[in-house]
């Protein structure tokens, strides 16, 4: 059960110096007294650990721990081995806690008598709060019914806005994936709690904001306020297109749409390089010859789309077709573990699917049709629910890593 009204924040890290302090510093300020904090360094090599280490010395409920490089799920299920609180709450270390975020939501579980508590956030890359009404879920039932907009919202994917109460979690975090981990650890969770409650305070700040690698970056010294600089592309994807077009005759169709895009692609790359030719003084690479060739660029860019939107389409369709295969063969071969896990990405990306075919964002959500979307939901709990029985199954687990 843990220690009761313990909260223990767990906090991987890898190379993250440049904000961790910042992090640290957000949760030693937490209002909120009974706190435990386990860091889980993942091989740092850019001096993150000793800032863990000052600290760890300097505050007592701090607990750092070594780890060998096996990423950030495994970091978690470490911490999560180590933690003694009756709650769990979870902090990327690059990221920042509002003072009062464990008290309210360690408050609101209390209240509601809640298993799980979800809080809003702020978005540093999109510089906006995302937030929801209040609420309070007595059943899973009650959840099923908004969980399509709280899915499209992004307020389930991730573990750090959320408050675990820990007896009823039985959930890890999947160690074989580099994408998709968090979403599946709550998708356990989901099948395993009865009551969740909804914060409408943002109590998190979530950054993820690059380093802006793109081909057109902002220049300091532009003169216009729109500057940017149009650099040349290289015309090796092209070539190598026309080189293996046509070598697999099972991808007919592909090949057909590949060789119908490349020639506007080509002229694409042809323009950009011309723009881009150093005999251009900066204003006219910045303005003028961009707008010389627009129109032939908005052409080429018109029919170029339409062939990559049927590729993309003829794409989805080849990758829905072997993952189906794949789900039947697990099935077949009893690899219970391996069919669930991968069943729930389907089913979620089905419900993704479901969201964007009916055009729906922040501005429509109240026409969203959820018909479509409960049996997928439903589905999806069911097979969360078989994966963790399966995974809880010690035969089971030997069978499938034989």
């Amino acid at each position: 059960m843990g220690r009761r009204g313990l909260v223990s924040i767990i906090i991987p890290v890898y190379n993250s110096g440049e904000r961790l302090a910042e992090c640290l510093e957000s949760i030693v300020a937490q209002s909120y007294p009974a706190i435990e904090v386990i860091i889980v360094d993942d091989c740092s090599t850019d001096g993150s650990l000793e800032i863990c280490r000052e600290y760890e010395t300097k505050y007592p409920f701090i607990h750092v721990y070594t780890k060998e490089n096996k990423g950030v799920s495994a970091a978690r299920n470490f911490g999560i081995a180590k933690a003694e609180g009756e709650y769990l709450q979870f902090a990327d270390s690059d990221d920042r806690l509002e003072p009062d975020a464990c008290r309210q939501l360690v408050e609101c579980m209390e209240r509601d008598g809640s298993d799980l508590v979800v809080g809003g956030y702020y978005n540093e890359k999109q510089r906006r709060d995302n937030r929801y009404p209040e609420r309070r879920y007595g059943s899973r039932t009650e959840f099923i019914r908004e969980f399509p907009t709280l899915f499209s919202r992004f307020f389930l994917h991730v573990p750090w806005n959320k408050l675990y109460r820990r007896e009823k979690i039985q959930a890890q975090f999947p160690e074989d994936l580099s994408k998709g981990e968090d979403l599946l650890f709550n998708l356990q969770v989901f099948s395993q709690v009865e009551k969740i409650s909804v914060l409408g305070e943002v109590l998190y700040f979530y950054h993820n904001t690059g380093d802006g690698t793109l081909s057109f970056r902002f220049r300091e010294d532009a003169e216009y306020s729109y500057g940017y600089r149009i650099t040349g592309f290289n015309m090796d994807a092209v070539e190598d297109a026309e080189v293996v077009c046509g070598m697999e005759p099972a991808f007919e169709t592909l090949d057909g749409l590949v060789e119908s895009m490349l020639p506007s692609m080509r002229e694409i790359i042809e323009t950009f390089n011309a723009i881009d030719d150093s005999e251009y003084t900066y204003e006219e690479n910045q303005y003028q010859q961009p707008k010389d060739n627009h129109i032939r660029l908005m052409a080429c860019l018109q029919e170029f789309t339409t062939y990559a939107d049927q590729f993309l389409a003829e794409l989805d369709v080849i990758a829905d077709e072997r993952s189906a295969a794949q789900e039947v063969k697990m099935q077949e071969e009893g690899r219970l573990i391996a069919y669930n896990f991968s069943h729930m990405l389907t089913l979620s990306s089905q419900i993704l699917d479901q969201i964007y075919e009916q055009g729906i964002d922040d501005y429509n959500l109240t026409e969203l049709d959820l018909t479509p979307i409960y049996p997928l939901f439903e589905e999806m709990q069911e097979t969360a629910a078989a994966y963790a029985e399966a995974v809880s199954d010690n035969n089971q687990l030997m069978q499938e890593s034989l």
